[in-house]
């Protein structure tokens, strides 16, 4: 497991050393930001379709036709471990009792928990909230109102706060994971094409030093390099 910095809006990027920052910043926008483990790149005993994490910039393979580079971005991180306390969740043991027992099921829902939701905006797109519980659940303009993931905890640090007890847990401090390293490493997380099997996976490549980067930027601009070729003879179509 890994805590990773993607760009400047994290609060430890300005302790980065400069060249971990340069190489943050080629990388944005953050739009195409998916990596290993991520949405539809976490295929195991998939053959070429799985996800490959290495150890060092020379376990990577040249690029070629089977292997094309087709996308990339820099992340800076530092290996932790699930928090033991919370299970990796981030809550009090007090909240996970809280949410444990909730019924994902509006009429459960108290007119402060309604407060809640409205000061966090969450009633914005049905044009306002609810007058009262009542309303929630006999109106039909609320009829796709449900109680998700994210509103659920909404619902919990309200309920904390009211009760004066803790919200998150004390131990990670509602981060959900423990420091096993202080230090950043470079890593690169990069997107692989084998066409002819119609494959794609994920390679994301640790502990990159200012010294890699060299050898980065030849594995980079090799990838370019071989997209240009590709679309070279696509002006001939301009006077077509």
């Amino acid at each position: 497991m890994y805590d990773f910095i993607l760009g400047k809006n994290d609060d430890n990027y300005e302790s980065l050393p400069e060249y971990i920052k340069k190489c943050l910043s080629i990388s944005e926008p953050f739009y195409n930001m998916w990596g290993n483990g991520c949405d539809y790149m976490q295929k195991n005993n998939a053959q070429w379709n799985s996800d490959v994490e290495l150890d060092s910039i020379a376990d990577m393979w040249e690029s070629d036709e089977l292997n094309e580079i087709v996308n990339f971005y820099f992340r800076a991180e530092r290996k932790v471990k699930e928090c033991p306390l919370c299970n990796g969740c981030g809550l009090s043991q007090k909240s996970i009792r809280e949410r444990d027992n909730f019924q994902y099921d509006k009429k459960h829902l108290t007119e402060t928990d309604l407060e809640a939701l409205d000061k966090a905006e969450w009633f914005k797109c049905y044009g306002g909230r609810p007058e009262s519980i009542s309303d929630l659940l006999n109106n039909k303009k609320f009829d796709g109102f449900n109680i998700d993931s994210l509103r659920i905890h909404t619902i919990l640090k309200n309920r904390a706060k009211l009760g004066g007890y803790d919200y998150i847990c004390s131990e990670c401090k509602g981060k959900g994971e423990l420091l096993l390293e202080s230090e950043y490493h470079l890593a690169l997380q990069l997107w692989c094409l084998h066409p002819r099997k119609s494959a794609s996976r994920g390679v994301l490549i640790h502990n990159i030093k200012e010294s890699d980067l060299p050898i980065v930027y030849s594995l980079l601009n090799i990838a370019k390099v071989r997209f240009n070729q590709k679309f070279s003879g696509i002006e001939a179509l301009k006077n077509c």
